[in-house]
């Protein structure tokens, strides 16, 4: 059975969030964590991706605002041909959530490049 990988947004997702459901109902489910979920560091979190998608191999994603960025930018990555489709809820905009939360997100630039990997996109 092909693993789930969960991307959160800023702040990550807290007990009453979608994402916490979905994990405690797929066993196959795995939160990809990060340093800091208040000041997420784009390098560091797309390391993480990539290490957990080299140990469980091919693998869904389904992320939600910030989330969805990380997942775009691995259009860029070697790792996209791991990644056999995603879910990608209500993504933000860099631009609006770096305004929003000034100082907090370190993502660089809005990542524009079609994905490599099947997507559905719920706005």
């Amino acid at each position: 059975m092909t693993p789930t990988l969960i991307l959160p947004g800023l702040n990550g997702s807290d007990d009453g969030h979608w994402q916490n459901f979905w994990l405690k109902d797929d066993v196959r489910s795995r939160l990809v964590e990060q340093d800091d979920w208040k000041s997420p560091r784009i390098e560091a979190w797309m390391k993480r991706l990539e290490e957990v998608l080299a140990q469980e191999g091919p693998a869904y994603i389904v992320a939600h605002s910030l989330g969805c960025l990380l997942a775009a930018k691995c259009a860029d990555s070697p790792s996209a041909s791991l990644i056999k489709g995603a879910l990608l809820v209500a993504p933000c905009d860099l631009a609006t959530t770096e305004k929003l939360h000034p100082g907090a997100i370190h993502f660089g630039r809005m990542p524009t490049r079609a994905l490599p990997f099947p997507a559905i996109t719920v706005g």
